[in-house]
């Protein structure tokens, strides 16, 4: 909305630009994350054509998300091979 040719109060920007924060998780540092993958893909870390830096956050909640898929899958294949498993999970 901040890009739009409308004249916002400065407060509502403020209001908007935190919003914009929370909702994309920028109060968090990742560059952990980011130049790792960089690195590992052989990509140039801080330039502009890195779609890894750029994808930020939602790279590592994405990430996330496929580890907590898989370990629910993988339990559940134990689960259906073994009743002893079964009951602890």
């Amino acid at each position: 909305m901040t890009l739009w040719k409308l004249d916002f109060p400065a407060n509502a920007l403020e209001i908007l630009k935190l919003i914009k924060m929370i909702a994309l998780m920028e109060f968090l540092t990742i560059n952990w994350f980011t130049n790792a993958l960089s690195k590992w893909f052989g990509i140039e870390i801080n330039s502009k054509d890195n779609l890894i830096e750029n994808m930020g956050m939602m790279l590592l909640i994405g990430c996330s998300v496929l580890v907590v898929i898989l370990i629910l899958v993988i339990a559940s294949v134990l689960a259906c091979c073994s009743y002893k498993i079964y009951k602890v999970i």
